[in-house]
């Protein structure tokens, strides 16, 4: 209770709110004349928020693996008391990247392109005041799966009894390939050729005219 005494029309009074609870609290306003006479002015309704959102990580697990390249991030957040304004993501102690169309008690997340390496992670949000809030730490390691490339024609120490030969390489991978490309040490080591190839299972084949010899040769794939 604050008693405000004064003999004018208006007055004013300091409330001091600290030790309020967060939540939604009432401001009633009662008035007394000299003569004892009183009067309800009006109430008025306000909140009381020092607390940051609620952040909850999804995927992946703590100590889990991810393949590099395009990885999804998740997590779910929720404020009781005012909208949540951003979530930033923060990658090894960076910020990585921030949402600011936040929509609560849903899962959404980052979609970030990481490369073969250790990351720690967690995501803070910040509601409408100011207050924050942080998720847990996360533990994730992005490994490389390199594609796996298999020579089908000519088979090894091969003997062939004329120049114009056909080799074809096979190749699979975790993700889209993007190239095929055929090495040999005939005119020297070096690349003689490149097919453009799609899909996570694929070949290729090149023709070449070579002369007599023993050669080696074995072929590249690219994602």
């Amino acid at each position: 209770i604050l008693v405000a005494v004064g003999f004018g029309n208006y007055w004013t009074a300091e409330l001091d709110f600290t030790n309020l609870s967060d939540g939604v609290h009432t401001l009633t306003v009662l008035a007394n004349d000299v003569l004892n006479n009183s009067n309800n002015g009006e109430s008025v309704n306000f909140i009381v928020n020092q607390t940051g959102p609620v952040v909850s990580l999804e995927s992946p697990l703590n100590n889990s693996e991810e393949l590099s390249g395009a990885v999804n991030l998740s997590f779910n957040v929720s404020d009781q008391l005012s909208g949540v304004a951003r979530c930033d993501l923060y990658l090894n102690g960076e910020v990585n990247k921030t949402i600011f169309n936040v929509t609560e008690e849903i899962s959404q997340g980052f979609v970030v392109n990481l490369p073969k390496a250790d990351y720690y992670w967690f995501v803070q949000c910040v509601d409408e005041l100011g207050n924050s809030g942080n998720s847990e730490t996360r533990v994730l390691s992005v490994i490389e799966v390199k594609p796996l490339v298999s020579l089908d024609s000519p088979v090894d120490n091969y003997l062939s009894a004329v120049d114009d030969l056909v080799f074809t390489c096979l190749a699979t991978n975790a993700f889209s390939l993007a190239t095929l490309t055929l090495y040999g040490d005939w005119e020297g080591w070096g690349i003689k050729e490149t097919a453009e190839v799609s899909g996570t299972s694929n070949s290729s084949t090149f023709n070449k005219v070579i002369a007599d010899g023993t050669y080696l040769w074995n072929c590249l794939a690219v994602d």
